[in-house]
């Protein structure tokens, strides 16, 4: 399980500041051994720790394989947290990319992540774009 993966190795890889990355390299080792741990649920888990660490390029690397080489189909809580990610490092392009790849697969998404967005054209003075979000919500 992957619970006991993640409380095994978190203390140990926390002190070393490529502790995202060697995380990342072990869930795929750890998953590349024994196929019935490739899991949305252990896939959300990884997700989430590495959005709480905000290594936005390694969770985006997460995306690409669990869709592309593992063939599981993300969940909208894994976009949600990876448009949670983009909104809260400044990154509009990315974070919309996302958006759209979520609508485009037919999932509808939460409200936090219209709230997020919203937030961020607030902040940034981007006060058209954040109409335009308000109106895609309804």
């Amino acid at each position: 399980m992957l619970i006991c993966f993640e409380f095994c190795l978190l203390d140990e890889l926390k002190g070393n500041p490529f502790w995202g990355i060697e995380l990342y390299i072990v869930f795929d080792e750890w998953s590349r051994r024994d196929e019935s741990r490739v899991s949305m649920f252990n896939y959300e888990r990884i997700v989430r720790l590495l959005v709480e660490e905000e290594l936005v390029d390694i969770v985006v690397l997460a995306l690409n394989q669990m869709k592309y080489i593992r063939g599981v189909q993300p969940s909208s809580e894994i976009y949600r947290l990876i448009i949670y990610s983009f909104v809260k490092s400044d990154q509009f392009v990315d974070a919309l990319f996302h958006l759209k790849v979520m609508e485009d697969n037919e999932m509808k998404p939460c409200a936090s992540i219209y709230n997020g967005l919203i937030k961020l054209y607030a902040k940034n003075g981007l006060y058209d774009e954040m109409v335009k979000c308000v109106k895609r919500m309804e």
